[in-house]
């Protein structure tokens, strides 16, 4: 049984749907197109959702902010009220920003931190908590996403640099600190030609 987050469109979405293919059962996690004026829209996370129960999978939607640390705790209780137990997270919300450290907002360099760095450590909390509770078991996993911008960080755009190298941290001191509950906590780095967010804060 897995959750993913920034499921709506792109890599969340074909991670979502692999998923479902393999047989798990899947939280479908997405803001929607409001998230940058701190709306919601589920038709993204509704749309997978029918396609995962059209071929023949099972999958519910929900639009928690990530980035809200205690929010995140419905996420994952979403999962385990929806199909009794969790397996697998896969932490792939994610938001830009393009401008140099100087034309840099507070809002908006909190926000893409929250979004891409504090949302994949939340999500993970809450996760590994249930997991904590419930026991050691095997076969458990944590796929966190960052990108090749937090190993060789990119002018232009410092808030997800940071954000990404984050992640990387994040993923090797979580791997270290699950262990012993069996969860598997790997990192991925994609390039992809698909739409990451772009947050559009004003200087």
């Amino acid at each position: 049984m897995a959750v993913v987050t920034g499921a709506g469109r792109g890599l969340g979405r074909t991670h979502a749907l692999a998923l479902a293919q393999a047989g798990a059962a899947v939280v479908v996690n997405d803001l929607g197109i409001g998230m940058d004026a701190g709306g919601r829209d589920t038709q993204l996370a509704e749309a997978v959702v029918a396609e995962i129960e059209a071929m023949g999978g099972k999958a519910v939607h929900d639009a928690t902010d990530v980035s809200d640390w205690d929010g995140a705790k419905a996420i994952v209780d979403s999962e385990v009220s929806a199909f009794g137990r969790l397996d697998v997270v896969v932490n792939n919300a994610g938001v830009s920003r393009f401008a140099p450290i100087d034309e840099e907002t507070g809002e908006a360099w909190n926000r893409v931190i929250g979004i891409n760095l504090t949302g994949t450590a939340a999500v993970s909390h809450w996760a590994a908590r249930h997991w904590r509770e419930a026991g050691p078991e095997a076969g458990r996993a944590i796929i966190n996403t960052t990108s090749p911008a937090g190993t060789n960080p990119l002018p232009g755009t410092p808030a997800y640099c940071t954000s990404k190298a984050g992640v990387i941290a994040l993923t090797i001191t979580s791997a270290a600190d699950l262990a012993a509950l069996g969860v598997r906590v790997n990192a991925i780095a994609p390039i992809a030609r698909t739409r990451v967010r772009s947050l559009d804060v004003a200087a």
